[in-house]
C-alpha cells in the first residue's frame, strides 16, 4: 500500500481507514429559566406557578443529562494504521499515538475505547470494531484478545 502520510524509518503502513472520534467527557450547558405569571382568577395563578416551575424542572433535567459525562464526537477523518503507530488525521489537525502510550482498550459495539496516559478516553468509531480491537492489541501488546472481550461474537445470553 503507498503510503499517504510520513512515515519514520523502517515504518510501514497497514492499513489507512475512514473513522470518528469521539472523547468521554462532561460539558458545561446553560439553562435558561422562565416564569410565567397569570393574574386574574386564583386558579390561573396558582396554574401558571406550577407550570413554570414543571418547565424549569423539565429544563434542569434536559441539560443535566446533556452536561453529563459521555461519548462525544469530536472529529472525524482517516486513521493510518502503522506498526509503531496510529495516526490521526482529522478536520482538526494531526495526531500520533504510540503504542507504548496505550494503557487500556475496550471493544464497544460501535468502535474502539482507547485509554492513555493523562488523557480522558477517546473512542475510535469504525466501520469493524472487532477486527480494529484485535488488531491494536496485537500492535501494542504483542497479543490476541480472547473472544469474550469482543461484544460482536458473544453470543447472547
Amino acid at each position: 500500500m503507498p503510503a499517504s502520510i510520513a512515515l519514520n524509518a523502517g515504518e510501514s503502513l497497514l492499513v489507512a481507514v475512514d473513522f470518528r472520534l469521539a472523547e468521554f467527557s462532561e460539558q458545561h450547558v446553560q439553562v435558561s429559566h422562565s416564569s410565567l405569571l397569570a393574574f386574574g382568577n386564583p386558579l390561573f395563578l396558582v396554574g401558571s406557578i406550577a407550570a413554570s416551575a414543571a418547565l424549569n424542572a423539565a429544563r434542569n433535567n434536559a441539560a443535566r443529562r446533556a452536561a453529563a459525562p459521555q461519548w462525544r464526537l469530536v472529529a472525524h477523518g482517516v486513521m493510518h494504521v502503522t506498526d509503531l503507530r496510529l495516526g490521526l488525521q482529522t478536520m482538526l489537525g494531526w495526531w500520533d499515538v504510540a503504542y507504548p502510550d496505550i494503557r487500556s482498550m475496550i471493544c464497544l459495539d460501535d468502535g474502539v475505547a482507547v485509554f492513555l496516559d493523562a488523557r480522558p478516553p477517546l473512542k475510535l468509531v469504525v466501520a469493524w470494531p472487532e477486527y480494529l480491537y484485535v488488531f491494536l492489541n496485537f500492535l501494542a501488546w504483542q497479543r490476541i484478545p480472547r473472544t469474550e472481550a469482543l461484544p460482536a461474537v458473544v453470543p447472547p445470553t
